[in-house]
C-alpha cells in the first residue's frame, strides 16, 4: 500500500489494539511462523497509539536482534539486510508511534519507496470525527479524489459514502507471489522482514508493483 499511493497517513491517535499487528508481526524461525513484538510500558486500548511507550528495559532489543539473526543468518540477502534491522534497534526513542514511523522510512529509503509519511496526530486536528468522517475530511485537506485502503476496510467503508463526498474508495489486493525459504514449504503473510531476507532489492521492487485496485 505505501508503494502505491503518494502520501501514506499513519494512524497513530487511534485506539491501540492488543494482539493486532501494532507492535507485532511474524518472521520465520525454524521453519514456523514466529511473533516478535514489542513490549510496551501498561498497554492499554483506552490509549492512543501515540501515547504509548516502549520498554525501557534493552534487553528485548538484543533478544529480538538475536532471534532475527537465528533464523536469517543463513538467507541469502542477510549481510544486506540485518545491518538494515540493527538500525532500527537502535533507535532510542520510546516513543511507540516514533518507533514505528522511523523503521518504516529505514525500510522505505533502502526500497526507494518515494512515498511521504505523515502522522494523523500532527496534522488534521480532527480528532472529533470518527471512522468514515475522519477519513473523508483527510481526504479533503489534503486536496486528493481518491482514498486506498486495505482489503479488510471492505467491512468498514462504503463506496457510496465516499462518492457522495466526491471521492472513488479503492481496495489494495496484493499479488505476492512464493519464494524460497530455505527449501520448505512457503510461509505466507510474514513480516517485509522475510521477503527482504530473501530476494534482492530489484525483486521486492518488482513485488511491490504487483497489485491489483479494486472498487469497493
Amino acid at each position: 500500500m505505501l508503494n502505491s499511493v503518494g502520501k501514506f497517513i499513519l494512524f497513530d491517535d487511534v485506539n491501540f489494539i492488543k494482539k493486532g499487528w501494532i507492535n507485532r508481526n511474524r518472521i520465520l524461525l525454524n521453519g514456523k511462523p514466529h511473533y516478535l513484538g514489542i513490549p510496551l510500558q501498561k498497554a492499554s486500548q483506552n490509549l492512543k497509539i501515540n501515547q504509548l511507550l516502549i520498554s525501557e528495559d534493552i534487553k528485548w532489543r538484543e533478544k529480538a536482534l538475536q532471534t532475527i539473526r537465528h533464523a536469517y543468518s543463513k538467507a541469502p540477502y542477510f549481510l544486506n539486510i540485518y545491518p538494515l534491522v540493527e538500525q532500527i534497534f537502535a533507535i532510542s526513542t520510546i516513543q511507540l508511534s516514533d518507533f514505528l514511523r522511523y523503521s518504516i522510512v529505514i525500510i522505505k529509503d533502502y526500497l526507494d519507496i518515494q512515498t511521504l509519511l505523515v502522522g494523523s496526530s500532527s496534522c488534521y486536528a480532527n480528532q472529533q470525527l470518527d471512522g468514515k468522517s475522519r477519513i473523508i475530511d483527510i481526504c479533503h485537506q489534503e486536496h486528493t479524489n481518491q482514498y486506498i485502503n486495505a482489503p479488510g476496510g471492505r467491512e468498514l467503508y462504503s463506496a457510496k459514502d465516499f462518492k457522495q463526498s466526491g471521492l472513488t474508495l479503492k481496495f489494495i489486493s496484493p499479488n505476492l507471489p512464493e519464494y524460497p525459504q530455505f527449501g520448505g514449504e512457503f510461509i505466507k503473510g510474514l513480516s517485509i522482514l522475510d521477503v527482504l531476507m530473501f530476494n534482492s532489492k530489484e525483486t521486492v521492487t518488482n513485488f511491490l508493483d504487483s497489485y491489483s485496485l479494486t472498487d469497493a
